[in-house]
């Protein structure tokens, strides 16, 4: 919520894909476009509709997804790294190496 306010661009992204998104989702089911010689129904739009909206996603706000990925796998290892093994853990793991030959 902070990214938009921040980066306004991130927030006329939500506002042109909320409305064609709620634009395509208000037509009715037997909906047909014609494209040239082809007619693409309302599933094929959505589709499109959906990759596209990915690409421009990626291309406008890469930088604040992957910094959400990035820090949060950084807390995700700090976590781990001030947890210890389980005793039972190290039972087995002894267990384990005194079969082996």
């Amino acid at each position: 919520l902070i990214a938009v306010v921040v980066y306004p661009q991130l927030l006329v992204l939500v506002c042109v894909f909320s409305g064609l998104w709620y634009a395509l989702a208000t037509r009715p089911a037997n909906m047909k476009v014609q494209v040239g010689a082809a007619f693409l129904s309302k599933k094929q739009l959505q589709m499109g509709l959906a990759g596209f909206n990915v690409a421009v996603v990626l291309i406008f706000a890469r930088t604040m997804i992957f910094a959400t990925i990035g820090a949060s796998l950084l807390f995700v290892l700090l976590h781990a790294g001030f947890r210890s093994v389980p005793s039972n853990a190290k039972d087995k793991m002894s267990q384990d190496e005194a079969r082996e030959p």
